[in-house]
């Protein structure tokens, strides 16, 4: 085995470079596969370390921008993401969808409501944690209480847990661009956080309509609620794939310095 291992790796060292960024090329989005996958190959050498660690974030990167212009493309405010500046942060993204993107969520019929087609593209990324939260792109809400209803974060989180779920079977989702996706799995993402905040304008019992979405989960993932303090009221929720649906574990972090590589 160690023998077909460095046949294998002098094959590769072998092709022209312009070969081997071609193939890093495919080990990240929208390649749907998780980037713990290729940590063998990543951990083998030197060469093979530096060559992956500039083209997996410099292609990550040309990814997340590409799905920041198309956004734009459909809605007026941006989608802000923290574009990762090495390496060790690419494996956790996190996302500010605008207010107003929820606000024209509740004006479609629920029967007729569409998905973004890029926080779709973003479940299907093969990180480890995507967290998604929320800003206000119009300064004449922020001066409101309630600049977003409960109960249209509450049907995004409803949509979303339908997208998360790999025990649905596949279906056409309609999208915000114009087209159809055919989902036919669950997320890929290992760790997903809705961070939704505080709701200082809550009437009754509409603070508990959130979380009573949120507290529901595919069978593959664990759910945990973000809280002040114990008695304090949720403001986000975090969804975890179980330990035994995990495949690619590793212990710690693997993307470390490249000293104690071979050649």
């Amino acid at each position: 085995m160690k023998e077909f291992r460095q046949r294998a790796q002098s094959r590769l060292r072998n092709l022209p470079v312009e070969i081997r960024l071609k193939i890093y090329e495919q080990m990240t989005p929208p390649v749907v596969s998780r980037l713990l996958d290729w940590r063998g190959l990543f951990l083998s050498c030197r060469l093979f370390h530096y060559e992956m660690k500039h083209e997996l974030l410099r292609n990550m990167i040309k990814y997340l921008n590409r799905i920041q212009k198309d956004w734009v493309k459909v809605h007026a405010a941006p989608l802000q993401i923290c574009i990762p500046t090495s390496i060790t942060s690419i494996e956790k993204l996190s996302v500010a969808i605008p207010n107003s993107y929820f606000r024209a969520r509740e004006a479609q019929f629920p029967a007729a409501r569409i998905f973004s087609a890029t926080l779709l593209s973003l479940l299907q990324l093969g990180i480890s944690q995507l967290t998604i939260g929320r800003y206000e792109d119009d300064d004449k809400m922020k001066r409101t209480t309630s600049p977003v209803t409960e109960h249209s974060l509450a049907d995004f989180v409803r949509d979303l847990l339908d997208l998360m779920d790999p025990s649905k079977p596949a279906r056409a989702i309609k999208t915000d661009d114009g087209t159809e996706l055919v989902v036919s799995r669950g997320s890929a993402v290992e760790r997903i956080a809705f961070e939704w905040g505080t709701f200082d304008g809550a009437l009754g019992d509409e603070d508990l309509v959130l979380p009573y979405y949120a507290s529901d989960c595919p069978d593959d993932r664990t759910t945990e609620f973000v809280r002040g303090h114990i008695c304090a009221p949720a403001t986000g929720v975090v969804w975890t794939r179980r330990r035994y649906t995990w495949y690619g574990q590793v212990l710690g972090d693997f993307w470390h310095e490249s000293s104690s590589l071979p050649e």
